[in-house]
């Protein structure tokens, strides 16, 4: 086995690096979302005036969407691509971000648990994760 590290060859080809990127930044956020939900729940425990019980359901929320819609995004990803998964799953990314500007205007717990609800989607997540394997060179690929 050849252990030559002075490669000419980059761990991803110039054409790949946008999308590559614009991958890694989603899997960045997403990693901030997982993070935000621990976060608030006390927040919304002091600004709604609501118990830990109920405030408790930002994370059944947050986790609800992957038990419900788990199953509708593996047949989206079963009847289109993984590509237009991607998309759909940025696309409800962004609404339920969206979403969060009237749930602070109105101050409403419920807009709020929706757009976790939205923003939490599982539909960008599972096509994305194997998007990255074709983008190096064989030989720098991992053997199973």
């Amino acid at each position: 086995m050849d252990n030559n590290r002075t490669s000419t060859v980059p761990i991803v080809p110039q054409q790949y690096r946008l999308p590559f990127f614009m991958l890694v930044s989603c899997f960045a956020l997403w990693g901030l979302l997982n993070n935000m939900t621990d976060n608030l729940v006390p927040a919304f425990s002091k600004i709604f005036m609501i118990n830990a019980s109920e405030s408790a359901g930002v994370q059944i929320s947050f986790y609800g969407a992957y038990a419900v819609l788990a199953i509708f995004a593996s047949i989206l990803l079963e009847e289109f691509s993984y590509k237009a998964g991607v998309l759909i799953g940025l696309g409800l990314y962004m609404i339920g971000a969206l979403c969060y500007i009237p749930a602070a205007i109105g101050q409403s717990f419920d807009i709020y648990l929706m757009a976790i609800f939205v923003l939490a989607s599982p539909f960008w997540r599972p096509p994305a994760t194997p998007s990255f394997s074709p983008w190096g060179p064989r030989k720098r690929a991992s053997a199973v």
